[in-house]
């Protein structure tokens, strides 16, 4: 290479340089497990992204703009600094102590919440309830920058009192699905911006037959969230066991999924006068085994208790049909006819009779009592508990998630 040349290329590393100014910083470590991923976000950007190994990790800030620094790791809570804007005067910055993600006994509580109000009930939760449950799990539907730092908030009360936030990827069955992968994979980009510790992908990405190319794009999303630090849980219906096991035969854990949330809804007609509760011991019980019975690892599953209202209309032929109940609807009637008028079943279901329809739904003490059912079988070996509410039955409120939680210790 001449000597012109030479100068000429040195000329240009200088201009560049000059051009775009970079940080070295040094991130310490106390406490934090091994391949914790540390993330640079600048705006709505993440702009490095490395992992964590011994005592510290060197990382170069591009640019001059404020920048956050993000740590995130399955076991732990997420962390999001405050913005920093005098990067040139800092040359280490170092982690807080990491706070682990809980567990009551030894398992998961969640709320799943659905609702057009789930902020309101979330909020609700947090300040009233935190001790009694472990995690929220939430659409987040606006993913606008001007509600990042209101998300961002919103998180991080969640984590000062010691509860995880998932995120739910909702999907519909009318996605094609290219559509739903890259819904998906928009929804793991926010969620790391907003300091979210993992994502749930509903039964719908899966479509109606899922095979290899499902199972290939589930692997491909495993491996994206967890170099992020988060989880990534699916819910499925208890009919898909067989694909369901071919998640985990001979596959690194790095592509698989952290959790299996079965979601047991309930039939549409019932015949013989039956009407059927929204949880089910026998249904949860039927489906733990089928489980078992295709080798699916009962650590990694976890039940969705539905505890959405619905109301029975006898129709004709004895058959009863069921009929979705609206938001407000099931506590305007217990106005009207008074909670006197509940009956509660064996099970611990309740029942409401009110002009011609009979509404079935559930409150805390008896999804308690069906948990204690459930824990002397193979329950005890599962992952835990999600109570999903879309507001047509009764709200997830401290007294029923401190039921909940009493039942799992």
């Amino acid at each position: 290479m001449t000597k012109s040349l030479i100068t000429a290329v040195i000329a240009l590393m200088v201009l560049f340089s000059c051009g775009s100014p970079e940080h070295a910083l040094y991130v310490f470590n106390y406490g934090w497990p091994a391949s914790t991923s540390i993330s640079v976000i600048q705006g709505g950007e993440i702009t490095v992204r490395t992992s964590l190994y011994g005592r510290h990790a060197r990382i170069v800030i591009p640019g001059d703009r404020p920048f956050r620094i993000r740590a995130a790791s399955p076991a732990v809570l997420t962390f999001v600094s405050r913005e920093i804007n005098e990067a040139e005067e800092m040359a280490t910055f170092s982690l807080p102590r990491p706070v682990f993600r809980r567990t009551i006994g030894r398992y998961r509580l969640g709320a799943d919440l659905r609702s057009a109000d789930a902020d309101t009930i979330a909020s609700n939760l947090i300040a009233s309830a935190a001790s009694s449950f472990t995690t929220l799990s939430m659409e987040f539907h606006d993913k606008s920058a001007e509600t990042l730092t209101l998300y961002r908030e919103f998180v991080g009360k969640a984590h000062n009192a010691g509860i995880e936030v998932i995120a739910c990827v909702n999907v519909q069955s009318w996605n094609t699905q290219e559509d739903r992968l890259a819904n998906t994979f928009s929804m793991v980009h926010f969620a790391e911006i907003c300091g979210i510790d993992g994502i749930v992908i509903n039964d719908e990405f899966l479509g109606k037959s899922p095979g290899g190319f499902i199972l290939r794009q589930i692997r491909s999303i495993a491996g994206s969230v967890h170099r992020r630090g988060m989880t990534l849980s699916m819910e499925i219906t208890a009919d898909r066991q067989e694909f369901m096991a071919r998640m985990f035969i001979d596959i690194p854990v790095s592509r698989c999924p952290d959790e299996l949330r079965l979601n047991l809804d309930i039939p549409h007609e019932s015949k013989n006068g039956e009407i059927v509760s929204p949880v089910s011991v026998e249904r949860i019980e039927s489906a733990i085994v089928a489980c078992f019975d295709h080798a699916i690892p009962l650590s990694k599953l976890s039940i969705d208790m539905n505890i959405q209202a619905r109301a029975f209309i006898n129709s004709d032929n004895d058959v009863i049909a069921r009929e979705d109940v609206s938001p407000g609807e099931l506590q305007d009637v217990l106005v009207r006819a008074g909670e006197q008028a509940q009956v509660r079943l064996w099970d611990g279901s309740l029942r409401l009779g009110y002009s011609g329809t009979v509404y079935a739904y559930e409150d805390g003490k008896g999804l308690a009592e069906k948990i204690g059912k459930l824990l002397p079988g193979s329950f005890k070996r599962m992952r835990g508990v999600y109570i999903v509410s879309d507001g047509s039955g009764l709200s997830p409120d401290s007294e029923m998630m401190c039921y909940l939680a009493e039942s799992l210790q």
